[in-house]
């Protein structure tokens, strides 16, 4: 089809046909904006749970190693009680019995520790 009105007479025609192709176009432009809008939607929630998972994992973390810490702060602890008991076993002093004392409050401070985060 010729898109010259000169060349061709029928004016109306050649305005159909520019008509046709600007409703294809908005056609092809709504299309891809109905198709395009979920996807984009989806993205930006992908996004944001992404961050809330990140967050999420950085607190697992970081109790995980405060747990480790204390574990291997109670194994310390449980040589020196196991240490301190056998002496007691063997000799009563009361500087012994009084280091023992502290030592098993010391462990049950540290052991009392990790069930206060978890009961937030």
């Amino acid at each position: 089809m010729c898109i010259d009105p000169r060349a061709s007479g029928n004016f109306v025609e050649i305005i159909r046909t520019w008509r046709t192709r600007d409703r294809f176009l908005a056609c092809c432009l709504t299309g891809f904006t109905v198709v395009a809008l979920p996807l984009v939607g989806a993205l930006a929630y992908s996004a944001w749970n992404t961050e809330r998972l990140a967050e999420q994992s950085r607190t697992a973390v970081f109790s995980a190693s405060q747990a480790a810490r204390a574990s291997r702060s109670l194994v310390n602890r449980i040589g020196s009680i196991e240490r301190l008991a056998q002496q007691l076993a063997g000799v009563e002093d009361p500087a012994l019995a009084a280091d023992y004392a502290g030592v098993h409050r010391s462990f049950r401070q540290i052991a009392d520790e990790p069930a206060a985060p978890a009961a937030r």
